[in-house]
């Protein structure tokens, strides 16, 4: 739902809450189609084909992430959020 967010917030800036509650319900939806028709129409797809669709998602994700989210963290919430970034990416590296 992260994409969902950074995908609605300039858009939903001068707007009412009902319109982005509806419009990050209509993302949600896509993704939710999205994920569907990957899992079933692309279920035999090469693993080069899955292996640059991920590609393709991760920077969409990393994108939206450092153009909507990370700015907002450092700039409303806390310099702490640099900390819990760093933990969070070596976390995720770890995990690997």
């Amino acid at each position: 739902m992260v994409e969902a967010y950074g995908a609605a917030q300039p858009i939903a800036v001068g707007r009412s809450g009902r319109f982005a509650i509806v419009l990050l319900g209509g993302i949600g939806l896509a993704l939710a189609l999205a994920t569907v028709v990957g899992g079933t129409v692309l279920a035999d797809a090469s693993e080069e084909l899955i292996g640059t669709a991920q590609a393709i998602a991760a920077g969409a994700v990393l994108a939206v992430i450092s153009i909507a989210i990370i700015p907002h963290a450092f700039a409303k919430v806390s310099r702490w959020a640099a900390c819990a970034t760093v933990i969070g990416f070596v976390g995720g590296y770890l995990l690997s």
